[in-house]
């Protein structure tokens, strides 16, 4: 395994998008998006919906934050925020991430102070999938 274990993989598509600014470093994005996930192991199958403000420049690289909510099939609740990079090339984006868990839930209290790193890519129009592993 690249990272650790695997916890999941997912895929969504974009919900929405508007345009915060454009300045010298590149154009502002906010992002909303939603999907869902096959987890593995010990996190079950679920959703997730969130927002990414990202700094597009103009030689296709990305840089932005995350923020938003997973919900499993067990309805247990995880919040969660994170940072990524990412480089789009012949109209395909390639993304890495690293995010931080929050969950009240005891049965995924394990995730408190998780650190997950997930790689992605983009998939037709709006759409994209990815794989978050547990960094140990």
């Amino acid at each position: 395994m690249p990272f650790g274990e695997k916890l999941w993989g997912d895929t969504g598509k974009t919900t929405g998008a508007t345009i915060r600014s454009v300045g010298p470093d590149g154009v502002n994005i906010e992002v909303n998006y939603a999907g869902e996930y096959k987890g593995f192991g010990t996190l079950s199958d679920g959703t997730f919906m969130g927002t990414a403000n990202l700094v597009e420049k103009l030689d296709g690289m990305a840089v932005g934050t995350h923020q938003g909510m997973i919900t499993t099939k067990d309805g247990e609740v995880i919040v969660y925020k994170g940072a990524e990079a990412g480089k789009t090339e012949d109209g395909k984006s390639r993304t890495v991430a690293t995010f931080t868990f929050m969950t009240a839930s005891q049965k995924l209290g394990w995730l408190n102070g998780s650190i997950i790193l997930r790689e992605g890519e983009s998939i037709g129009t709006g759409g994209f999938r990815g794989t978050a592993y547990l960094w140990k």
